[in-house]
């Protein structure tokens, strides 16, 4: 937001240079100009000395600039010594066709920034400064090279930074949340909706992800959501454009082929958070857990006071999460982790799957807000039940936007990826009740054609 003068060769100002002008001053025009798309963290984040951040910001077509700007606090400096910073603390923007600007690279000759360069080893402050950057999605890296004294008096014994960092001319990539529709949820009998994206059941958790001081730059995490529009099924191309799948409920079973396409999902570094009463039975087979019966009680105690969930950036969750009927897990597999306990037996885990994570909640009350009779018993607003959400989505949300790959086969029936036996038997299930997946050759008639197209696809392979 600040005013940079012309202070160049053929500037207005030729007699000065940047040690003596240094970046300007406050410009409160601009500031306003630059309110709508200014992402602002001011010392929220600490790194150890060899840690790194990263974020990534999405510019429009036509922006007319793009500024980052990271500032550390560092402890006093030896006078003695040529170079008086004692930390290390360095930007870099890297844009979507692989360019990148080192902070202050070209800045001492101009106020634009030079591409390429190498990491800026002297100043506490550091710029990028672009014109008229090309649209696409633009990354932002911290990188603490160097800690050797430690520079955040706010935590105690630890050699750490913290920075200040500034970014304007693009928007926060969001976290984009899928869910299904109202239909694929499961309702109530007065009608309404136990989905996650509409009707009153999950209300406050919505609020709570459209809350700029909960997410975003002024929140304990930086990004804001997304709530995607609901669909009626998880395909390749719904799943593409998301970070995130929330389910509270299913009306109808998750088919093969949606199991196997969230499992490719989460493996590839997606999130799932599964919270209503079968949803350990539904995902057993993804995460490799075994559930039980009915669980005994309605009080929920946390199983630790670590991790991402039970000691997450909206708080730690202490006093248990208030729940209603669920059912227990009897075994997590080699890749779960408790979260809630009812009495010993876990409620509700965490699961690592591939490059992702799931989280497995075998009860939804806890996250909803309605009392619907015959239906939902909500407990929010109860803090304890409040940050085990946030915590708990926070928590699977892959750091940065992926790239997913899906598996694109025709004779891939059960969409594993995998075209064998499984598939032939699949389609023979379908042949048989004459489904219309069955059209094989889509000519609108299930016919022996299609078997013969089915089987001669099936040896050729993919």
């Amino acid at each position: 937001s600040a005013f940079r003068y012309n202070w160049t060769g053929t500037g207005s100002n030729p007699t000065i240079n940047r040690n003596v002008q240094g970046w300007g001053v406050i410009d409160v025009n601009r500031l306003r100009q630059l309110a709508p798309t200014m992402f602002i963290q001011n010392e929220s984040r600490n790194l150890l000395a060899g840690q790194s951040a990263s974020y990534t910001f999405d510019i429009a077509a036509g922006a007319p600039s793009f500024a980052a700007t990271m500032v550390f606090r560092d402890p006093p400096g030896t006078t003695s010594s040529t170079v008086h910073r004692i930390n290390n603390v360095s930007l870099k923007v890297t844009g979507p066709t692989g360019t990148f600007w080192w902070g202050n690279n070209g800045l001492t000759a101009s106020n634009v920034s030079t591409s390429g360069g190498v990491s800026n080893t002297r100043d506490t402050v550091e710029n990028v400064f672009l014109t008229n950057p090309p649209a696409g999605r633009y990354r932002v890296q911290i990188f603490a090279d160097i800690v050797t004294q430690d520079g955040n008096p706010r935590t105690v014994g630890v050699n750490d930074v913290t920075y200040a960092l500034v970014v304007s001319g693009g928007t926060r990539t969001p976290l984009r949340v899928l869910t299904l529709d109202a239909a694929r949820s499961g309702g109530c009998p007065d009608g309404s909706t136990v989905g996650f994206s509409s009707g009153p059941a999950f209300d406050q958790a919505r609020q709570w992800l459209a809350d700029p001081h909960r997410f975003g730059g002024a929140g304990p995490f930086d990004r804001p959501v997304s709530l995607l529009p609901a669909v009626s099924e998880f395909t390749p191309q719904t799943l593409a454009g998301a970070d995130v799948v929330v389910l509270t409920g299913l009306a109808s079973s998750l088919s093969e082929c949606e199991q196997n396409r969230l499992r490719q999902f989460v493996q590839q570094g997606g999130g799932i958070l599964a919270m209503y009463d079968d949803a350990g039975a539904d995902f057993a087979n993804l995460v490799g857990a075994t559930v039980g019966g009915t669980g005994t009680t309605n009080s929920f105690t946390p199983a630790g006071t670590t991790g991402p969930v039970l000691a997450g950036p909206f708080g730690a969750v202490t006093d248990p999460v208030v729940g209603n009927t669920h059912r227990d897990f009897t075994s997590l597999g080699a890749s779960g982790t408790p979260l809630l306990l009812d009495g010993t037996d876990p409620v509700s885990a965490i699961f690592t799957v591939g490059l992702g994570k799931a989280i497995i909640a075998n009860d939804g009350e806890w996250a909803s807000s309605a009392n619907i009779s015959g239906c939902i018993s909500g407990t929010l607003p109860a803090q304890s039940n409040e940050r085990f959400f946030l915590n708990s989505l926070v928590a699977i949300a892959p750091a940065e936007p992926i790239t997913y790959s899906f598996a694109n086969c025709a004779i891939d029936f059960n969409c594993d990826g995998v075209a064998d036996l499984f598939d032939y038997l699949t389609f023979v299930e379908m042949f048989s009740s004459q489904s219309q997946q069955a059209d094989f050759n889509n000519d609108g008639t299930i016919d022996l054609f299609d078997y013969l197209d089915f089987v001669a696809g099936l040896a050729a392979g993919c």
